[in-house]
């Protein structure tokens, strides 16, 4: 009787354990998705609109402000991801040299497993992904997405 109750209550706990991943796994990609929308004119005006959900009359007041912003923060994004990199390639710059190579493997390996970057197409591949003309910065995965600044 005693052998039963530990293994229903292992089982309660294993079960409970699971579908508290699984919950939080939900929501997290929910969460991800609502933030990638962002990342594109569509993606903000369809997720801006969706929210409101405007009457006929407001849509045709609301998309021309809906736009205007849109553009701005996608112009935004684009400057603030050129200068982001421009700052890391500086310090790299300046660190790089003062570091052992294998305290540099240690900063490359440890930036491309971050949880920033897990199951965005980051990983092992991730460093020997073809970068721009320069060597540094964004390579073709940012430049499909127009965040190169003119």
């Amino acid at each position: 009787m005693k052998t039963k109750s530990i293994l229903i209550l292992l089982a309660t706990l294993i079960i409970g354990f699971f579908l508290g991943w699984l919950s939080s796994s939900i929501v997290m990609h929910r969460k991800v998705k609502e933030i990638r929308a962002y990342s594109s004119y569509d993606g903000i005006r369809r997720t801006v609109i969706s929210k409101i959900n405007p009457t006929a009359e407001q849509r045709k007041k609301i998309e021309p402000v809906v736009e205007k912003y849109s553009r701005e923060n996608l112009d935004l994004r684009k400057k603030y991801m050129k200068e982001f990199l421009e700052v890391r390639d500086e310090f790299h710059k300046e660190l790089f040299p003062l570091l052992t190579d294998e305290q540099i493997q240690n900063i490359e390996r440890s930036r491309h497993r971050s949880p920033s970057t897990r199951g965005r197409g980051h990983g092992p591949h991730y460093k020997n992904r073809p970068s721009d003309s320069s060597g540094t910065g964004p390579g073709p995965r940012f430049k499909n997405r127009n965040l190169d600044v003119p």
